[in-house]
């Protein structure tokens, strides 16, 4: 999800707009470099005055907002935006080969439908998947799908 990635980025001091505004790009590495790594930056849009704070504004943005402004400690969670926690399809011989591994996706996705298939099954299924990550590890049985937690109308 772009929004919480910009997030995460503007948090580390690397400014981070959207909807390629050049100005307020321009404006968060100005603002980010005057505040000399004390303070993070951010890029919002003014839209109307605060009902109960008469100096007040109510500022708004799809979400590059550093984490760190919030007044509670941000928790980025599965899934990040939708309430049905998705689906996991793993090749089988995972449970055997590569315990860690699946240990560590069923605890980081409790909620998460999981189903275990053939590696010929798994390969046939990823003729459909529409975005991929590598990690570059070379461990036994990572590859998993993630199926979003979002059904689009067809």
């Amino acid at each position: 999800m772009p929004c919480a990635v910009n997030a995460l980025l503007n948090d580390k001091g690397i400014p981070v707009v959207c909807e390629t505004d050049i100005h307020g790009a321009i404006t968060s590495l100005m603002v980010e470099a005057a505040g000399m790594g004390e303070s993070r930056s951010f890029f919002a849009d003014w839209t109307i005055r605060h009902p109960d704070n008469p100096n007040g504004e109510l500022l708004q943005h799809c979400g590059p907002w550093p984490i760190s402004i919030a007044k509670g400690k941000a928790k980025l969670t599965y899934p990040l935006a939708f309430s049905h926690p998705g689906s996991i399809t793993a090749e089988a011989k995972i449970v055997e080969k590569n315990q860690s591994l699946l240990a560590y996706i069923r605890e980081s996705l409790p909620e998460a439908e999981e189903s275990m298939i053939s590696h010929m099954a798994l390969k046939e299924m990823s003729k459909n998947v529409k975005f991929a990550i590598r990690t570059g590890e070379f461990t036994p049985y990572p590859n998993i799908i993630l199926t979003a937690g979002v059904a689009f109308p067809a």
